[in-house]
């Protein structure tokens, strides 16, 4: 397991910074969620795989220290293809789960970067991951991989978006009204969850764009 406040010290020097506080700024937290992961020895991939594909940061440097800096591994292009990474994190379609104990995995998919244009995607705002339980059936199944696309964040109900509330990670419907946040599954058996966007430590990774379905 990688050590959260390493990773966390690396963080503030990719984004410039030198205190938690600053840094719990620029990832939109609350200072008090920032010392828990350090408390807690809790890595934040989700703020890590943002601010890596945002900042253009190599995952290798920023989880293990590996390489350079500035050297992205969030995408490749060769053979006219897109190389969009996928990563080793499961987005909770059941009651809630932080990948505390999952090391950050690197494969790659091929996309045709016609397709990625038509529909306005741009890969470095794309993240593979995978959908883990069954709230979201029969859209969406365990083992799914879904695209995830940071530059989406504004709710609507054309697509299933990715969220983190506190510690967890969460694929959900989303509904604002104001300052709350109903987050709804297409199960019925699951309820919503109602989040308080003045009170509550709640941030929206992305939309969901994409995803393939696995039968195994």
């Amino acid at each position: 397991m990688h050590s959260s406040s390493i990773v966390l010290d690396r963080l503030q020097k990719a984004l410039g910074v030198s205190t938690d506080t600053e840094l719990a700024s620029e990832l939109g937290v609350k200072r008090a969620t920032l010392g828990a992961w350090r408390s807690r020895n809790s890595t934040p991939y989700a703020e890590c795989i943002n601010i890596a594909e945002r900042k253009k940061i190599s995952l290798d440097w920023l989880l293990a220290g590996e390489g350079e800096m500035g050297v992205s591994t969030a995408l490749s292009i060769s053979d006219d293809l897109v190389h969009i990474t996928e990563y080793d994190v499961c987005l909770s379609a059941g009651g809630g789960s932080y990948p505390l104990e999952h090391a950050l995995a690197v494969g790659e998919r091929p996309f045709d970067p016609v397709w990625l244009n038509k529909k306005g995607l741009k890969p470095t705002d794309l993240a593979l991951v995978r959908v883990q339980g069954d709230s979201m059936e029969p859209l969406l199944k365990d083992k799914d991989i879904i695209m995830v696309d940071s530059s989406r964040v504004i709710p609507n109900d054309a697509s299933p978006f990715a969220v983190r509330v506190e510690e967890s990670l969460y694929i959900k419907i989303i509904q604002k009204r104001k300052n709350i946040l109903t987050l709804n599954s297409i199960n019925k058996a699951y309820e919503p969850i109602i989040i308080n966007l003045e009170e509550d430590d709640c941030q929206i990774i992305g939309a969901v764009v994409w995803h393939a379905h696995s039968w195994v």
